[in-house]
């Protein structure tokens, strides 16, 4: 609900919502992908003692246009 309620507001604003996600977590994964997102690509966060933890970057679904 929470996915779905940060898709409306950027809708309602005319923007794209953007989700980071750990990519040990297969279960938001498979539910940012089951709402039509789109893989933006990898990243690192890194974290306490010099570790780094893999994400996935995940685009909302639909264009919007900036100029319009």
């Amino acid at each position: 609900m929470l996915a779905e309620a940060a898709l409306a507001y950027a809708a309602g604003k005319r923007l794209r919502a953007v989700f980071d996600v750990m990519e040990k977590d297969r279960t938001a994964i498979s539910m940012y992908e089951r709402m039509g997102c789109v893989l933006l690509g990898r990243t690192l966060h890194h974290v306490a003692g010099g570790r780094t933890i893999p994400a996935l970057c995940y685009a909302a679904p639909g264009a919007v246009d900036p100029a319009a």
